[in-house]
């Protein structure tokens, strides 16, 4: 029983935890392979789809998406 509760306890508590998020910074790739937001290539580091993340496009090739 000691063990059946010291488990519901640590569920509780992994849900009281907040979900941490990561910010990305990337840029446009200098040569992107197509003018898709979404397409991973283009990108230098993932793309930029959280509120929080940075896109830049000033050192690029292809600045129209």
């Amino acid at each position: 029983m000691k063990t059946l509760i010291l488990a519901a306890i640590r569920c509780f508590l992994l849900f009281l935890i907040p979900t941490v998020t990561y910010a990305i910074s990337t840029q446009w790739a200098m040569d992107p392979i197509s003018g898709d937001w979404n397409t991973v290539d283009n990108w230098t580091n993932g793309v930029p789809n959280g509120p929080a993340d940075t896109a830049t496009f000033g050192l690029s090739n292809t600045t129209d998406i």
